[in-house]
């Protein structure tokens, strides 16, 4: 028995820990893509439920200072909110010098007339042509309304996860609320006219 190789039961023991740490490495790996995953799609969301109702917050209140007819309301409101003075927005990230404009807000007065959607007032005169259907979808002719965009910058752990779930490419991520508010006919054709 010169050449024959004796195998014992320690070496099938160091096999199979070698073959059991290279399985035990795929599967922490595709482990730990899932919680990336999951930690990404918690945050994203948190992010953009934020987002909505802060749009909506502001939304309502510049509306209630539009419906009492206080112009003075509307403009600090608004002044207000796109310095970043309210703590509706604290949670999303800031414009600071090192990260510039990362959290966009735009704030328009609205009015439909003959069936157009028309800016009267607001820090922007453009509308994104998906937030100008919503808001004219929801607004009859001569009613006017409140928009709220608000913008903000996303860092994705897996950008191709936040594509699927998000149905956009892109680290933007957009909320926006349309509030009408009621006023007499009169005042409407008044309103529709000064737009």
């Amino acid at each position: 028995m010169a050449g024959a190789r004796i195998r014992g039961p320690g070496i099938r023991r160091a096999s199979r820990d070698g073959s059991l740490t290279v399985e035990f490495a795929l599967l922490a790996a595709v482990l730990l893509m899932i919680l990336g995953g999951l930690i990404d799609i918690v945050r994203l969301s948190g992010m953009n439920r934020e987002m909505e109702r802060s749009s909506t917050q502001i939304a309502a209140i510049l509306t209630s200072c539009l419906a009492t007819g206080d112009g003075a309301c509307f403009r600090n409101t608004l002044l207000n909110y796109l310095d970043r003075q309210s703590n509706a927005l604290v949670s999303l990230p800031s414009n600071t010098s090192a990260a510039p404009r990362r959290t966009l807000v735009s704030i328009v007065q609205v009015a439909k007339v003959d069936d157009a959607l028309r800016v009267c007032a607001g820090n922007t005169t453009y509308l994104d042509p998906d937030v100008a259907q919503s808001a004219s979808a929801v607004l009859s002719n001569r009613n006017t309304a409140v928009v709220v965009v608000i913008e903000t910058d996303y860092v994705s752990l897996l950008p191709k996860l936040t594509e699927v779930f998000l149905h956009q490419t892109g680290s933007r991520l957009r909320a926006w609320t349309t509030s009408v508010y009621a006023i007499s006919a009169s005042a409407a054709a008044t309103q529709a006219a000064t737009c």
